[in-house]
């Protein structure tokens, strides 16, 4: 009982300090940066839960894990959008197009010569854009084209 009374009287900070001395791995913060986007600090130590899927961004080869039903897959340090491809380990570049007609910015993986506007529906040819670098290869969004 009287264990128990020293372990209630004990801070947190105490505990804290003994759990990290135990050898477990740092925790977790999450960082709020100034443009409102959220940083995590200290993911490195944190286990991957299985049950989910995995690709490697293609831009800085970091580890992703993503519910399987998703087709995009947003890289929290880089942050490069990342298709899903198929039997591939690593994710696909991807195609940032606006709907001449709506406006709205519709997603493509790199290389399919039409997309499809998600909000009204109208196709747009796009293989223009590769002929003209449309973007980049270090890995950056680059500039959005519009359709045409």
């Amino acid at each position: 009982r009287r264990d128990r009374e020293r372990e209630t009287d004990r801070s947190p900070m105490a505990a804290k300090q003994d759990h990290l001395r135990a050898g477990d791995p740092s925790p977790t913060f999450f960082v709020e940066n100034p443009d409102g986007t959220m940083d995590v600090a200290g993911v490195e130590n944190v286990p991957m839960p299985s049950g989910k899927a995995r690709l490697r961004c293609y831009n800085c080869q970091l580890l992703l894990e993503y519910d399987s039903a998703a087709a995009y897959v947003q890289c929290f340090t880089c942050r490069t959008m990342n298709a899903v491809v198929a039997e591939s380990e690593t994710g696909g570049k991807v195609l940032s197009m606006l709907c001449a007609v709506c406006g709205t910015t519709n997603l493509a993986p790199y290389g399919v010569p039409y997309v499809r506007c998600g909000t009204c529906g109208t196709i747009s040819q796009v293989s223009h854009v590769y002929q003209t670098g449309g973007l980049p290869d270090d890995g950056s969004q680059g500039n959005q084209a519009r359709m045409g």
